[in-house]
């Protein structure tokens, strides 16, 4: 018996995800482009919802579409290739993690001990 393929409503519902944002991913390359019925309708796989839900986890976790789109087409290579194309975007993710930390701590060292309402004053002056 042949796998249930899921048009692009279907899969938007049982993944949590609305319409659009499955056209976006599919345009942004985080979804394969699936087969198209003799009408022109999208049918997707049943893994289709798993591989939404990833992208939706990856993002969670701060990384940008072509981050996540490296992590998922390393999914497709063999065991010592696909560990080195994850660690190189973990290494570079983890690198970028670490800037922005220390940007923040660089802003909250600066605000220690300003009055909440020279702040205030500081972001209105800029506009």
């Amino acid at each position: 018996m042949a796998e249930e393929q899921l048009t692009i409503g279907q899969l938007a519902e049982r993944a949590g995800f609305s319409v659009r944002m499955v056209h976006y991913y599919l345009k942004a390359g985080l979804l394969p482009e699936p087969q198209r019925t003799a009408a022109g309708y999208r049918l997707f796989p049943p893994d289709a919802v798993a591989r939404l839900r990833t992208i939706r986890a990856l993002q969670a976790l701060g990384f940008l579409s072509p981050q996540i789109v490296l992590l998922l087409r390393a999914q497709a290579l063999s065991s010592p290739e696909r560990l080195a194309a994850v660690r190189e975007v973990l290494v570079a993710h983890q690198s970028a993690i670490a800037i922005k930390a220390r940007s923040y701590a660089a802003v909250e060292a600066k605000l220690a001990g300003t009055s909440p309402e020279a702040i205030l004053a500081l972001l209105t002056a800029a506009d």
